[in-house]
């Protein structure tokens, strides 16, 4: 990418990063998927477009 992702940098330093979010939406778009990060789809459920939404589970 002849280091244009390096400008995103700044940009991703205003931020802070939760490594235990209470929700993750995750959106199909173009080629689909069937795991992402921790989550994962069972197979030939992935179709692009619909959102998938997930909540934490919360212990105790």
């Amino acid at each position: 990418m002849e280091r244009q992702d390096a400008e995103a940098l700044p940009w991703m330093a205003k931020f802070t990063r939760d490594p235990w979010p209470h929700k993750v939406v995750w959106v199909q778009t173009g080629v689909t998927h069937d795991r992402f990060y921790w989550l994962e789809l069972p197979i030939g459920a992935a179709k692009p477009g619909p959102e998938d939404r997930g909540d934490r589970a919360r212990s105790g």
